[in-house]
């Protein structure tokens, strides 16, 4: 179980390490079998090792001293004595190499005067003949004992290097016991699970946010895969896609348990999709019909009973008409960098009404971004008295309106509020089969691959209590919301970005891409860090649309606890529990 530290806070590398052999699922067979000890013990095995290997060292060395011995051709001349016996049979190693170096140094001057006779004449003297008590010694010794002290040197430091996946110390493998873990509540561990989101932007933020930074790859065992596309056409129904601008579709393929850290033999991948366009806000907005007007934008389905009016989780309220635009000719952005308007990043439907609403019934949602094969939602952006060294170009952040001034080359934003409309969708693949289902909500799809007439039990507990929650693990729609709704952060990539401040952009015309593509990445971290939370608390989380056949009435209650996690080259065993009559299992899983 965990324990609290001094501050009282709990160490998650304290608790459970589950010890033995266990199998590596996903690696190669020479590096699938791993075993797992405590720091001690590992101590006590590497000595053991060591010394085993110096031992090896010296059989070895008079293993060959014997052979060379009884293979030789010229032996030295002796009386036979038999308390005397042949010396050679008790040759040192050490002794060995310093009788070699100077046959050693002979033939390198030999062949050195082979290279130069043709240039000069040779004027050497003969060698004069050395004469020793000691017996005449092969210079064979000094070589197979150069050769022999090279091998096990290597080998003393490659074998423990490589047995402990080239760590400094043993692997440190967080873990939790199955039946602590099976016992644990949402409640007590939504604090630390909401962590996790922060914990993602602060990641990248060591790098800046740049992507190509490697702040985030020490957390990836496999690199993920992603492909990005720009689409020729409004992915949404109403049209509403800035002109002369493409959407952007950015893909996370091929998702498998082992990605995400969790050692399973399972054959299901999962892939990710998001669809990002800037968007026209102008069907969005409502005005009260009496002045003083009153604005808002409302992501609710117009044509519902009360579709128009001011709904907490759909709409959001604007200190002007948001002009230019066909009620107003006024100039919002500029008016709100006058009057230090609100500078803020929001999402419509929030994060309840997007996770428990509209993913179920996405006829509540706005006509223009209505789509029944994806959750959609709208992020909006207000610049308040944010301004730009020069003209931005770029939809989300358009800004052309110089300062009231009109004599600087300070620009301000356009509107008050500019917006993206996004859409995620999910699908699962049943690997080496080539079967894919459609894409999908949340985790609609899941319900649709367990039906796979292929689908082994591994796959299809993993399924029912992993797979099903990852569309919302990497969902952007759901870290946005988190970060926004809960920390109070503002997660955009302009550095040093905050009221008042000349803000400075990668690109000036499509910084929104870059902005799309960063929250992407880092919901790919923040899911991975979300399912290595389950190394201490059950993930027996929310996962919207998983509808369960009859014989899988109560699936929704299945939870995954993970007793190790991969940090690093490390992996993990994982048991898969529920509560609808199957026992615990344990995918054969396990580091030294």
């Amino acid at each position: 179980m965990l324990v609290k530290d001094t501050d009282g806070d709990y160490n998650e590398l304290s608790g459970y390490v589950y010890e033995g052999v266990w199998e590596r699922h996903g690696e190669p067979a020479i590096l699938r079998w791993t075993w797992t000890v405590k720091d001690s013990n590992a101590l006590l095995i590497l000595a053991s090792l060591t010394l085993f290997i110096a031992i090896a060292q010296t059989r070895a060395w008079a293993i060959s001293r014997y052979i060379i011995l009884t293979r030789s051709q010229v032996r030295p001349v002796r009386l036979h004595d038999e308390t005397s016996p042949e010396p050679l049979q008790h040759l040192s190693q050490s002794k060995a190499i310093v009788q070699v170096l100077p046959f050693a140094t002979k033939g390198i001057s030999k062949i050195w005067r082979t290279v130069i006779s043709a240039l000069r004449i040779n004027t050497a003297q003969p060698d004069q003949v050395l004469r020793s008590d000691d017996p005449a010694i092969s210079p064979w010794f000094g070589i197979i004992a150069l050769f022999n002290v090279a091998v096990f040197v290597t080998l003393g430091v490659a074998v423990p290097w490589l047995l402990s996946f080239g760590a400094v110390e043993t692997p440190v493998v967080k873990s939790k016991a199955t039946d602590s873990c099976l016992k644990s509540d949402k409640i007590s561990n939504l604090f630390t699970l909401m962590s996790t989101t922060t914990k993602s932007d602060a990641i990248f933020s060591q790098c800046l946010d740049r992507l190509d930074g490697g702040c985030d790859t020490p957390f990836y065992l496999q690199q993920p895969v992603v492909v990005k596309k720009r689409l020729d056409y409004c992915p949404f129904p109403g049209n509403i896609c800035h002109n002369q601008t493409r959407p952007f579709q950015i893909t996370h393929a091929n998702v498998t348990a082992h990605q995400v850290g969790v050692n399973s033999k399972s054959k299901i991948s999962f892939n990710h999709r998001l669809t990002c366009a800037p968007a026209d806000l102008t069907p969005f907005l409502l005005f009260t019909r009496n002045p003083p007007i009153e604005t808002w934008i409302s992501t609710r389905n117009f044509d519902l009973h009360n579709g128009k009016a001011l709904w907490p989780n759909f709409t959001m309220t604007l200190n002007t008409m948001n002009g230019p635009n066909l009620v107003s000719e006024e100039s919002s952005g500029l008016r709100m960098a006058h009057q230090q308007g609100p500078y803020d990043l929001t999402v419509l439907p929030r994060h309840w009404a997007g996770a428990e609403g509209v993913m179920f019934a996405p006829d509540t949602l706005h006509k223009s971004i209505q789509r029944d094969d994806g959750l959609a939602y709208l992020i909006i952006y207000r610049a308040g008295a944010t301004g730009y060294y020069g003209s931005v170009d770029d939809p989300f952040f358009a800004a052309h309106q110089k300062d009231w001034s009109n004599i600087t080359d300070h620009y301000y934003a356009d509107h008050e509020a500019t917006a993206l409309a996004c859409f995620e969708t999910s699908q699962y693949c049943v690997s080496d089969s080539g079967l894919c289902t459609p894409w999908g909500r949340g985790s609609t799809q899941a319900y649709k691959v367990i039906k796979y007439p292929g689908l082994g039990l591994d796959s299809l507990a993993e399924v029912i209590a992993l797979l099903r929650l990852l569309p919302d693990y990497f969902s952007v729609f759901s870290y946005l919301t988190e970060l926004i709704e809960w920390h109070g952060m503002m997660p955009l990539k302009q550095v040093g970005v905050k009221p008042s401040m000349f803000s400075p952009l990668d690109d000036n015309n499509e910084q929104w891409v870059i902005e799309v593509e960063t929250w992407f990445r880092k919901a790919i971290l923040n899911a991975i860090l979300t399912v290595r939370h389950g190394a201490r608390f059950h993930l027996n989380d929310y996962s919207a649309m998983f509808k369960d056949p009859k014989d899988w009435r109560n699936s929704s209650t299945s939870f995954l606890c993970v007793e190790e996690f991969c940090f690093g080259t490390e992996t993990t065993p994982i048991s898969i529990g529920s509560d609808f009559g199957w026992p615990c299992q344990f995918s054969d899983s396990f580091v030294f």
